[in-house]
């Protein structure tokens, strides 16, 4: 009728054990909040780097913009630009009514030297062509 419980231990720890248990806990947790505050310093100290390089970069960056800029010919200036390119494109030089917008602007006499030289180079490969053509005709 009657259910036997079985009996509960309510024998508590001696006061040494669970000090000696508190202090591991303490001891644990103090050498997990020094972990995680030199994890913080790294990483601060790693953002810091980074921003600064950051910062770095955006500098150099504004100065190629405005070198860019200087360089490179104005919204007006595109079209005769354009007219430009597609005269050296057809004739690999520049006619003598554009010799003028050659001298305006810094990029486009690099341009037409490189056209130039590209006529240069494309005139020599025929030539090679040819040969080896002939080459393989004999």
């Amino acid at each position: 009728m009657c259910e036997v419980l079985p009996t509960i231990d309510e024998a508590s720890p001696s006061p040494e054990e669970e000090n000696t248990r508190l202090e591991q806990l303490m001891i644990s947790m103090l050498e997990e909040r020094e972990k995680m505050m030199n994890k913080l310093q790294e990483t601060q100290e790693a953002y810091s780097e980074t921003a600064h390089k950051l910062s770095q970069v955006e500098i150099d960056n504004n100065i190629l913009m405005r070198q860019l800029q200087a360089l490179l010919p104005k919204e007006e200036d595109q079209e005769a630009l354009q007219v430009l390119l597609d005269e050296l494109k057809t004739n690999g030089g520049i006619n003598n009514d554009h010799i003028e917008e050659v001298q305006k602007w810094p990029i486009a006499a690099e341009i037409a030297a490189l056209a130039r030289e590209l006529a240069g180079l494309k005139e020599t490969v025929l030539e090679k062509e040819e040969e080896v053509q002939e080459l393989k005709a004999e």
